[in-house]
């Protein structure tokens, strides 16, 4: 785990699948995996079709929204994960191999790194499946050197999302107001100063320490 991100991205999905992060529940019972995009992946048309529906699924849940296509999905993986050393994106497969959602990491060159894009775009698998897949996010995000701990921010109305965080040990940091700004082709929330905000709904950012992660979630002090 500790070489994956400075690694070349892999080539291949028989590659992706040779680095594939177990999921394992509370009774040690693997239930899914986690599988690392490669070079690959921009290349699998049927693939980037399936992020590409389930981002346009769940648009409102992002800050920023706007036309969603293979074009813009290639453009957003090859600059976020292929081209960034100090990012990751997983695929989130079920223990029979069922594509169900994906996960990522970034800014893990820096000692709080960031929980993004979390989904669950399908259906199938253990009930508990993405809860123990950000488990195993972050205890790979916390062995990639000395992480003092890491944060997610999200809008504001996602209450489920939210509840999964907090369930994981995650807590509230701030909450950022929000200025909505509407064009022809886009949606664009900015965060503002208090006064500057045209909408009820903020931001919300949460974080965990390293050693508040692995006592609630491991059980053990590290």
């Amino acid at each position: 785990m500790l070489l994956l991100i400075k690694e070349k991205k892999p080539i291949s999905l028989k590659e992706s699948l040779n680095k594939e992060i177990l999921i394992l529940n509370d009774q040690k019972n693997i239930i899914g995996s986690l599988v690392p995009i490669g070079i690959w992946l921009l290349n699998d048309i049927e693939m980037l079709d399936k992020i590409a529906e389930w981002r346009r699924k769940f648009d409102r849940l992002f800050p920023t929204r706007k036309s969603i296509d293979k074009e813009t999905t290639y453009n957003f993986i090859k600059q976020s994960y292929i081209d960034n050393s100090n990012a990751i994106l997983f695929f989130i497969y079920t223990k029979n191999k069922e594509l169900v959602g994906h996960i990522g990491l970034s800014k893990l060159d820096q000692k709080l790194f960031e929980l993004v894009n979390l989904m669950r775009g399908a259906q199938g698998g253990d009930n508990q499946l993405i809860y123990f897949a950000e488990i195993a996010a972050l205890n790979f995000g916390f062995n990639t050197g000395a992480k003092s701990g890491c944060f997610i921010e999200m809008m504001s109305y996602n209450w489920i999302v939210k509840d999964l965080h907090e369930r994981v040990g995650f807590t509230k940091v701030t909450s950022y107001p929000l200025k909505k700004i509407v064009t022809s082709n886009s949606t664009v929330h900015k965060k503002v100063s208090e006064k500057e905000k045209n909408v009820l709904y903020s931001i919300d950012k949460y974080s965990i320490s390293r050693n508040k992660f692995y006592k609630i979630s491991l059980g053990k002090d590290k």
